[in-house]
C-alpha cells in the first residue's frame, strides 16, 4: 500500500485515493457547510478536513463538484427562461378574465406594475434620539435599581391603603409588618 506523500517545499499532505470520508468532507464542503460543522459531524480533526480539502485530489474534487453545481444552476436558468413566457401569457389572462375576482385582478396588475418598477413609495419614520453619557448613566442607574420608579399614583394618601388583615402599620419607612405585633 503506498502512503501519502509528504512534501516539505509546498508543505501539503497530499492524499493519494479518495477514500468515502474523503469525497463527503468535499460534498459537505461544496454546498457550503462550515468546516467545525463538518468535524462534529464526521469525527475528524481540524488538519485531517483542512489536508482533505487541500490535498491535489481534494482539490480537483472540488473543482468538478462546482462544475456540477454550476451546470444545474444553468439548467434552472433555463428552464425559468423557457417557463417565463408562459408564466407572463396565464398572468395576463388572470388580468383581463371577466370570471377573475377582483382581488385576482388587483394582485396581478400589481404584480405587472412593482415587476415594471412602479411599486409604491414605501415610507418609514424614525426617531432618532442623540443621548449624553449623563443619559446613559441614569438609564443604567435606573435599570440596576438605584433609582426605582415610583409607581404610587400622587393622589394617595395613607388613610387611602388598607391593611391585610394580620398586618400592622409599623416598618421603619411606613410599610406594613407582618405579625402579632408582640416581641418575639
Amino acid at each position: 500500500m503506498a502512503m501519502p506523500t509528504f512534501t516539505r517545499a509546498a508543505s501539503r499532505y497530499n492524499l493519494l485515493k479518495l477514500h468515502g470520508r474523503h469525497l463527503e468532507v468535499h460534498r459537505r464542503l461544496s454546498v457550503g457547510q462550515p468546516l467545525v460543522q463538518i468535524m462534529r459531524e464526521l469525527g475528524m480533526s481540524r488538519s485531517t478536513v483542512n489536508y482533505t480539502r487541500d490535498c491535489d485530489l481534494g482539490q480537483a474534487r472540488m473543482g468538478e463538484l462546482q462544475g456540477e453545481r454550476d451546470k444545474k444552476a444553468i439548467d434552472v436558468q433555463r428552464e425559468i427562461a423557457e417557463f417565463a413566457p408562459l408564466a407572463l401569457e396565464g398572468m395576463v389572462a388572470l388580468a383581463v378574465d371577466p370570471n377573475s375576482s377582483q382581488r385576482t385582478k388587483f394582485d396581478t396588475n400589481r404584480w405587472f406594475l412593482e415587476t415594471a418598477g412602479f411599486s409604491p413609495t414605501h415610507k418609514s419614520e424614525s426617531t432618532v434620539a442623540h443621548l449624553s453619557r449623563d443619559d446613559i448613566a441614569k438609564m443604567r442607574d435606573d435599570a440596576a435599581g438605584a433609582n426605582p420608579i415610583d409607581v404610587t399614583p400622587a393622589d394617595v394618601t395613607p388613610a387611602d391603603v388598607t391593611l391585610v388583615e394580620g398586618e400592622k402599620s409599623g416598618g421603619a419607612n411606613g410599610s406594613a409588618v407582618s405579625g402579632s405585633g408582640g416581641d418575639d
